[in-house]
């Protein structure tokens, strides 16, 4: 009996780690806007951050229409919230519009990225955008949304 339940133990170890490694997905790129249409819904009026993962949910991190709220929410395939955390703004932050998320997506596009896995401001205002082209190579745009240009683009 003791065999068996370290057995059992090993292979749901195994298993757990395997899904922690995959907890990130892919999303096609022209299916990534969705995501910030159903954020909308939810209150979101700019973006930190937002990182698409398994099973069709998006984790996304912001700042609410009020602009005095912080957000991370995570949204299923449908836009329903499964988790939420709410916080008084106590920073000024840089952040996307909706249109700023939009153009950095189609910018990424149009370098040649296929999947996104992530869109993400820093702190100097680039918008950096990971992703896969169609040779599954990892792909990185960073894109300028003041200019609405692409700064670089870095095959990994």
């Amino acid at each position: 009996m003791k065999k068996s339940s370290a057995a059992l133990t090993i292979v749901l170890v195994s298993a757990g780690l395997g899904f922690s490694a995959m907890a990130q997905a892919k999303r096609p790129i022209d299916e990534a806007g969705r995501v910030v249409d159903q954020a909308m819904q939810y209150g979101f009026a700019s973006f930190e951050e937002i990182e698409y993962k398994r099973f069709g949910r998006s984790e996304i991190e912001g700042f609410l229409a009020d602009n005095d709220w912080y957000a991370e929410v995570t949204l299923n395939e449908a836009g329903e919230p499964q988790r939420e955390r709410q916080s008084k703004r106590t920073h000024a932050s840089a952040s996307m519009t909706p249109d700023q998320v939009r153009s950095a997506l189609t910018a990424a596009r149009d370098a040649g990225m296929v999947t996104v896995e992530e869109v993400q401001i820093e702190g100097d205002g680039r918008v950096e955008v990971d992703g896969y082209d169609a040779d599954k190579r990892e792909l990185e745009v960073t894109f300028d949304p003041t200019s609405n240009e692409v700064i670089e683009v870095d095959h990994d």
